[in-house]
Parts: structure tokens; C-alpha cells; sequence
């Protein structure tokens, strides 16, 4: 059993190496997307906080409708 080790070693190691390869990929994609959507979901929450705050203050809203009103 031993000489089989010895004779496949380099093919034990190169099938260890791409196994690793593999799924290290698999979980480099999976963190990726993770952290693409949390970065989605605070830009949403952003978003809501900003017009949230708009509501409550008229004052800020009329200041920002006349600085970005169309022409």
C-alpha cells in the first residue's frame, strides 16, 4: 500500500490541490454575493432614511426642490 502512495503522490497532492482550488472558489463567490447584497440593502436603508427625513422636514424639501428644480 505504501509503494502505490509513493508511485500516486504526485496525483494524491495535485487532487488535494484542486479540491481546495474548488471550493475555495465556491465559498469566494458565496462571500461576494453576500456582501454585494448587504452593501444593496444599506444603500436601500440609505435611501428610505433619506426621504424619510424629507417628510418630516418641509423645510429641508423645499430647500432642496429649489437648489435641484428643472428648468
Amino acid at each position: 500500500m505504501l509503494k502505490y502512495i509513493k508511485q500516486f503522490w504526485g496525483y494524491i497532492v495535485a487532487g488535494a490541490i484542486a479540491l481546495a482550488y474548488f471550493f475555495g472558489i465556491k465559498k469566494g463567490k458565496e462571500n461576494e454575493k453576500t456582501h454585494q447584497t448587504n452593501k444593496i440593502l444599506a444603500n436601500m436603508e440609505s435611501g428610505n432614511r433619506a426621504r424619510n427625513s424629507l417628510d418630516t422636514d418641509p423645510a429641508v424639501r423645499d430647500r432642496l426642490h429649489k437648489k435641484y428644480k428643472r428648468k
